[in-house]
């Protein structure tokens, strides 16, 4: 009897955890030679604009002006619901380090995301989200498929008005 109750309470277990966690996975896809990210391991960059930390939907990102400043012109985020929290915000010439390419899959979709490493400043050290913006658009950061219309490249670069290579 004690044997079919710790069965039963492993399997309950089991439930609950899946329950609970969902079908929510991050893979770190770095090496994958599909996404051709390894040659940007490493690599240091310096910001050209102020940029902030925000958290928005329990993940921290670094984003530039666009998505923390109301100053800014092209100032912009998602519903007010959904409005991004600014942990602090650090100037033009901020230090940081790309660490990893990660993909999440939350059941619906399949999104992917590059870690960074800030080097300086009050968050050395922490790894936090990179805003898309601060790469060109590519077929593995885009929400959509490209195509012939628009086709998207399948290399890395970052957005020289927003980094540039640090010394």
């Amino acid at each position: 009897m004690k044997r079919i109750n710790l069965v039963f309470s492993l399997v309950s277990l089991t439930l609950l955890l899946f329950v609970f966690n969902g079908c929510d996975s991050n893979t770190d896809v770095t090496y994958s030679p599909e996404y051709k990210f390894a040659s940007m391991v490493g690599t240091r960059w310096k910001t050209k604009t102020k940029v902030a930390i925000v958290v928005l939907g329990g993940e921290k990102y670094l984003v530039p002006p666009r998505g923390f400043d109301p100053t800014d012109p092209s100032y912009e985020y998602a519903p007010t619901s959904d409005k991004p929290r600014v942990l602090a915000a650090f100037p033009a010439g901020t230090h940081l380090r790309i660490e990893k390419l990660m993909e999440h899959d939350d059941g619906n979709r399949m999104e992917r995301y590059v870690m960074v490493t800030l080097e300086d400043k009050t968050y050395s050290k922490k790894s936090v989200c990179l805003h898309v913006d601060f790469f060109v658009l590519n077929t593995f950061l885009a929400m959509y498929r490209s195509s012939p219309d628009f086709p998207l490249p399948k290399t890395w670069s970052v957005n020289p008005d927003l980094l540039e290579a640090a010394e």
